[in-house]
């Protein structure tokens, strides 16, 4: 992000921030794995759904925060 700037063209803000979301998209496999272990058998579904659930409503989050910064660059 650092090599971003106001003068900055277009295809290299998007490129930029499509490799930092892949790489902080990556980041969630080892923490799920974990999560798993330290659960019971009978609380697996429901702290499985509870993980999902809040890493979806980031996932939508950030979208619609850069689809906005997208749409109302000039």
């Amino acid at each position: 992000m650092i090599m971003l700037d106001e003068f900055s063209n277009r295809p290299r803000e998007v490129i930029l921030l499509l490799i930092s979301g892949m790489g902080l998209g990556m980041l969630f496999h080892a923490p799920y794995q974990v999560f798993t272990k330290t659960l019971r058998h009978k609380e697996l579904a429901s702290g499985t759904s509870a993980f999902f659930l809040v890493r979806f409503t980031g996932a939508t989050v950030g979208l619609v925060g850069f689809q906005s910064n997208v749409v109302n660059i000039d």
